[in-house]
């Protein structure tokens, strides 16, 4: 299953310069693999994929990174939209991840003296209890 994630980015006027930059580097890049496949079909050579290209232009370096637990990242982009950052990712979710995500729920009690007590034992303390709580003397 794939899934896809997009969120809104703050970056600062820095940050949006860069970005800018790097959008107009990733046009370069997809313009010159084209010319470089244009190029292969002239000499009889055989069509690059964007993988192979993408191993010939970093040489043997990695460029999807990945998780230890399976994700991959297919995708990922950052677009600008009403001058607004976004980044989108989309994530290859194994199907062994999905079919043990499935709980049966969990119960919760909320309370003055700890602040909940999970269903599974679990307690959290109550960090914050106010004067109301409290005995005067």
């Amino acid at each position: 299953m794939r899934k896809s994630f997009k969120t809104e980015i703050n970056p600062t006027e820095r940050q949006k310069v860069k970005i800018r930059k790097t959008i107009g580097t990733c046009r370069y890049i997809y313009n010159f693999y084209l010319s470089h496949n244009k190029e292969l079909y002239v000499h009889g050579e055989k069509f690059m994929s964007g993988k192979s290209f993408s191993v010939w232009l970093n040489k043997e370096k990695g460029y999807l990174p990945t998780t230890k637990d399976g994700y991959v990242i297919k995708s990922g982009f950052v677009s600008i939209n009403a001058d607004k950052f976004y980044v989108s990712v989309l994530v290859e979710i194994p199907d062994a991840k999905i079919a043990n995500n499935a709980n049966e729920g969990i119960g919760i009690d909320l309370g003055l003296k700890d602040f909940a007590i999970v269903s599974n034992g679990k307690t959290y303390k109550n960090m914050n209890k106010s004067a109301c709580c409290r005995t005067h003397g």
